[in-house]
């Protein structure tokens, strides 16, 4: 959750990165836009429930290239220095709880890690199925966590959940916020090696952060710093830094390891990329040391892109995408380019420094428009997602007027081109959120606005199938909390309606971004099968079934004025197994 809080004392380091000068974009061709703004074939199933209980803001989701298995993150606040980490071993269907240490009793907790945390989140996930983890503690230090599902020889369960809290004292003063991962893990290194030089170590996560509290080792006060492990535990001390105005998420080049953040250069009313590189004089150091900062767009007017971060997305060509949203004090019905989702692309054979004009996404019904984010997967297939609204008349940040929010979708093919082929959608079935969505960072105390969304959520491409996910907060439970005396708080500037529930929809028809027909579960149904004998007391850690936890199948009917639920199970005649595997004998 994006919390900075900048106070500018300028320190001298000796990693100062090199920066080349900013150079404005050189737009190419007039743009020829083909829309078709309904009746795309990409179809998505029945939305899946992450955590029923653990509700979260800004969920990440990463899915792994060895066997699909998916993961899903977010804060669940400074006040509980926990964050909650949710696994699917049946893609993306059903969650459970990552933990440590393994559970022994039905009195511990599904949801400890050790260590602080309750703050930013972000996953990576290696060639091999290993997990990287990291978790923002109170703007101070982060918390690192590794993964690894293995299985021993016999058969016998091998799992290891490691933790450890990066200790800096330096950067422990200047803060933490906002990290982002790039895992560099490319599918041949010997030809990687080959063709760069580079006589390092695999895998590399990379990791960045923004310097949050005192001082900054940047000029402007507003400083980005990179660091990297090779272990996913033990993280290098800052290897460079460089200014920005806004600091979004990171994609990695698999072929070269360049790494490549979405940023705002001069000021919240542009729109750039740092492309970060290491030292080719130190062949066998995998240290980021220089950038490249590279103006993508002014934005119009006085509007800025702080509603919320300006997102990247690379495709397998090499093509580069950057999607923005343009915030404005005026609204989307008085200046048609107000609260707007916008893309512009470059060519790897550029450097990525010569990029197209700026191309509208978004369209009616999807009027006023917040929080971006993007995927991208073969040659040319672009997936955008953000949350809109039809409403035109409200700033959407601080005006509540029971707006309907839902997930809108974009899918472009041919989009790295002159003439893109956009393909707008609504996912979700009902509005996923009422009311505002509060845009002012921690500033969002001191008003009426709704944070509970909080900055972002996600999209995300099947890196074995092309599938696309989307992962996101469904708050239409309005869930209103109750205070001692009875009374409910409502809206307020201490508490807000609706309990964030993290929810994914998985794409199971049409044709995916890597170019392929998806196929997945039905959009509904009367009943669902489950795989048998997979009814562990701990799945985290434990693979023994228990039959009398073991849900088979589950059938519901419509009676006149009620539904009749039907649940098997595997055993119901012998619960002593149960009881004494749960510890609750």
């Amino acid at each position: 959750m994006r919390s900075r809080i900048l106070v500018p004392i300028v320190l001298a380091v000796a990693t100062m990165s090199l920066v080349a000068p900013v150079r404005a974009n050189r737009p190419l061709s007039r743009v020829h836009i083909n829309a078709q703004r309904s009746g795309s074939s990409v179809r998505f199933g029945s939305p899946s429930i992450v955590d029923p209980v653990h509700a979260y803001g800004e969920p990440d989701y990463r899915i792994s290239p060895l066997d699909g298995t998916a993961y899903a993150s977010g804060p669940w606040g400074t006040g509980t220095q926990r964050s909650v980490w949710n696994r699917s071993t049946d893609g993306g269907r059903t969650f459970l709880a990552m933990h440590n240490p393994p559970i022994q009793s039905s009195s511990e907790s599904a949801t400890t890690i050790a260590g602080p945390g309750g703050g930013d989140t972000e996953i990576s996930i290696d060639n091999t199925g290993k997990v990287y983890y990291a978790d923002l503690a109170a703007l101070a230090s982060l918390k690192m966590a590794t993964w690894e599902n293995s299985r021993c020889e016999d058969g016998c369960p091998s799992d290891t959940l490691q933790t450890q809290t990066i200790a800096n004292p330096p950067q422990n003063i200047n803060g933490y916020d906002r990290q982002w991962f790039a895992l560099w893990d490319p599918e041949d290194p010997q030809a990687v090696r080959d063709a760069t030089g580079y006589t390092g170590p695999f895998p590399v996560n990379y990791l960045l952060f923004a310097e949050a509290l005192a001082g900054t080792s940047c000029a402007s006060g507003s400083c980005e710093s990179a660091s990297y492990s090779t272990d996913g535990l033990t993280y290098s001390d800052s290897t460079m830094s460089y200014d920005m105005q806004n600091d979004g998420p990171l994609v990695i080049e698999q072929s070269t390891g360049t790494v490549i953040e979405g940023i705002s250069v001069d000021s919240l009313n542009d729109v750039g990329v740092a492309i970060l590189t290491r030292d080719p004089a130190n062949p066998d150091d995998p240290a980021l040391k220089n950038s490249r900062i590279v103006k993508v767009a002014d934005l119009p007017g006085d509007m800025t892109d702080r509603a919320l971060f300006p997102v990247p997305a690379l495709d397998n060509a090499g093509n580069l995408y950057l999607v923005w949203v343009t915030r404005s004090d005026q609204l989307s019905k008085d200046n048609p380019k107000a609260w707007q989702i916008w893309y512009a692309w470059s060519k790897k054979s550029s450097n990525w420094t010569d990029w197209s004009r700026p191309i509208k996404l978004s369209s009616a019904p999807s009027n006023t428009n917040v929080m971006p984010w993007a995927t991208a997967g073969a040659n040319g297939r672009l997936a955008v997602v953000w949350y809109g609204t039809d409403d035109q008349s409200h700033n959407p940040s601080t005006e509540g007027a029971h707006q309907e929010w839902n997930v809108y979708l974009n899918v472009v093919t041919n989009a790295a081109s002159t003439s893109p082929n956009l393909h707008q959608q609504r996912v979700t079935r009902h509005p996923m959120h009422y009311g505002t969505v509060c845009l002012e960072g921690t500033g969002c105390i001191a008003v009426q606005g709704n944070r509970n969304l909080a900055d972002f959520f996600e999209v995300t491409t099947d890196p074995r199938t092309g599938q696309i996910v989307i992962v996101y907060d469904d708050t239409s439970n309005d869930i209103t909390q109750t205070v001692a005396n009875g009374q409910q708080v409502g809206d307020s500037a201490a508490d807000h309606k609706g309990a964030p529930i993290v929810t994914v929809a998985l794409q199971n028809g049409g044709v995916g971004l890597l170019g392929r027909t998806i196929h997945g579960a039905p959009r509904g149904g009367t009943k669902m099968r489950d795989r048998k004998d997979d009814a562990a007391w701990d799945p985290i850690y434990g693979a023994d079934n228990v039959p009398q936890l073991d849900l088979r199948n589950a059938k519901i009917k419509r009676m006149k004025k009620s539904f009749r639920i039907k649940l098997k199970v595997g055993q119901l005649s012998d619960f002593s197994t149960a009881l004494g595997t749960t510890g609750s004998a």
